[in-house]
């Protein structure tokens, strides 16, 4: 029997991909573009399991078929560093193809390397995460490519950090260097703490994508073309009721898939009876996986705010949230303001609201807001 051919695990990419082509065609089309296309700074935004990782990852791919050399990471405390010392020494030897790099990068913790395209020597040399990232893609621009950067998971926490970076970013942008720039972020995460800080700035300016749910006929081909990979077939039943059953979001196609087709075990066709089976499973990894810790984001008013929508089946009105919650309709309002930042709800109608992320109402009310309560 073939391995599963579904997968999911984060930063994983799937075997097909669903619903992300107009994104990675612009990003391709602003890499041959040249040198001031907008679409050489993109920002990515969405929820936990939306696929922001996996859409980095084929951006990547792209550059390199393109000929350019990416330079990958997190935004996680000490990510200058790690530039600097490890991942853009690392670019330059793979430009140069040997262990001596062409493009001569000295790290400010002396691992060696000079900054500079025309031999200084690690004595004299300053090295900053600029001007490495500066003689890395002056170098690229001789031989007709450039340098990627990505950087997944920005966040607040490192606040100064994205603050150096951005500033180093812009200052090429300015030189027109052979440069582009990815960013993947949790959407309130990046509006309510980066967009808005003045030091930013930069970001506000990049081109800005949603990443959401897939359509329903996008999560069918995926379930379906994934599955042959693995060697299986989908009853059509059945494959209507796993598409249904994911909602359109990625994390949940990829669960539903490995769990329906682990069930059918070596049998050729995957089965209503395996659907059934695998969505509960799923719905407990997702639980486990993606909505503790989106609620682990919130503040407790927040998750206090969606436990208060969780007890109607469908949209909720403000006002009466307002009553449950004993607020002001106004701070009501501002709930509803940061929560569809998130893409946790949406807002069907003036007045109303509802709970958007699949799942999660149901969630929440099996196991409660991280101990909020509504008393």
């Amino acid at each position: 029997m073939k391995d599963n051919p579904f997968s999911p695990t984060f930063g994983i990419s799937p075997p097909v991909l669903a619903g992300r082509q107009p994104m990675l065609d612009a990003f391709r089309d602003a890499l041959k573009g040249g040198v001031g296309s907008p679409g050489r700074a993109t920002l990515y935004l969405g929820g936990r399991g939306s696929g922001k990782t996996v859409l980095l990852n084929e951006i990547e791919d792209i550059a390199a078929q393109e000929g350019w050399i990416t330079v990958s990471e997190t935004a996680a405390p000490g990510v200058i560093d790690r530039l600097v010392e490890h991942r853009l020494p690392a670019a330059a030897r793979k430009v140069s193809g040997g262990e001596t790099p062409s493009v001569r990068l000295r790290s400010i913790s002396g691992f060696g390397f000079g900054v500079g395209l025309h031999h200084p020597t690690p004595e004299t040399s300053e090295g900053d995460v600029r001007s490495m990232m500066e003689a890395l893609a002056a170098e690229l621009a001789e031989r007709g490519n450039g340098l990627l950067l990505t950087v997944d998971e920005i966040q607040g926490a490192v606040r100064d950090e994205l603050a150096e970076l951005a500033v180093g970013i812009q200052h090429l942008f300015r030189q027109r260097a052979s440069i582009a720039v990815a960013f993947g972020g949790l959407p309130g995460v990046v509006k309510d703490r980066l967009l808005n800080d003045g030091v930013l700035t930069f970001l506000r300016r990049a081109e800005r994508h949603t990443v959401g749910p897939v359509k329903a006929f996008e999560a069918y081909d995926v379930l379906e073309a994934t599955a042959k990979i693995g060697g299986k077939d989908f009853e059509p039943e059945a494959l209507r009721l796993a598409a249904d059953a994911s909602a359109g979001y990625p994390f949940m196609i990829q669960l539903i898939g490995y769990h329906a087709w682990k069930a059918a075990g070596d049998r050729p066709t995957i089965t209503m009876a395996d659907i059934d089976a695998s969505v509960p499973a799923a719905q407990e990894r997702l639980g486990a996986l993606v909505l503790e810790p989106a609620l682990g984001d919130l503040s407790p008013t927040d998750r206090r705010f969606l436990l208060a929508m969780s007890l109607d089946d469908g949209p909720s009105k403000i006002g009466e949230l307002a009553e449950r919650l004993n607020t002001s309709s106004n701070q009501a309002s501002q709930y509803r303001l940061r929560l569809l930042d998130t893409q946790m709800i949406d807002s069907p109608a003036r007045g109303l609201v509802n709970i958007a992320m699949p799942y999660l109402r149901q969630y929440l009310r099996t196991n409660g807001a991280l101990g909020e309560t509504l008393d």
